[in-house]
């Protein structure tokens, strides 16, 4: 019995890892808090499904030295074909609404939790772009609330 079931989670493994996908982006954004912090982000990530409905991912922010680094999980749970944004594009673009979460390290010996929420995030089969994201965190153990802004974030899906 128990071969069986270790036949099936390897199964299950490896077609999951089958339709896995990876990306990079790059952008610009800026962070308030206890210790405010802002820059050019790169981060890169897998996404486990063909669509990008969980994404995992790690992200470094520089300003011209190194500002923060952290890990979180992105979701985008639905997509609209036809949206009021089609002026804003030539080629037709999906509008898909991306939640994040996650946990960050800010030099000099904070971290934060915190979480964005993309309403302006837009995509088509390789890239998406993220419009003016703003951004929650908290920093641990002080509690200390901040916000902040992603300007814009290209992502290429590879």
């Amino acid at each position: 019995m128990k071969k069986i079931a270790l036949f099936f989670s390897v199964l299950f493994l490896s077609s999951a890892m089958y339709s896995a996908s990876f990306y990079y982006s790059v952008g610009a954004q800026g962070v308030s808090g206890k210790i405010p912090y802002g820059g050019f982000a790169f981060s890169s990530g897998c996404s486990f499904f063909d669509e990008p409905y969980l994404d995992i991912g790690g992200e470094i922010v520089f300003s011209p030295l190194f500002e923060s680094a952290g890990i979180s999980i992105t979701t985008q749970p639905f997509k609209i074909l036809n949206h009021p944004f089609d002026f804003l594009f030539a080629n037709k673009m999906i509008y898909s609404p991306k939640l994040e979460v996650g946990a960050y390290y800010v030099h000099p010996d904070v971290w934060n939790i915190g979480c964005s929420l993309a309403l302006l995030n837009f995509r088509d089969t390789m890239f998406s772009f993220e419009f003016f994201t703003p951004i929650f965190v908290l920093s641990i153990p002080d509690y200390d609330f901040g916000l902040g802004i992603k300007v814009l974030k290209i992502t290429c899906y590879l």
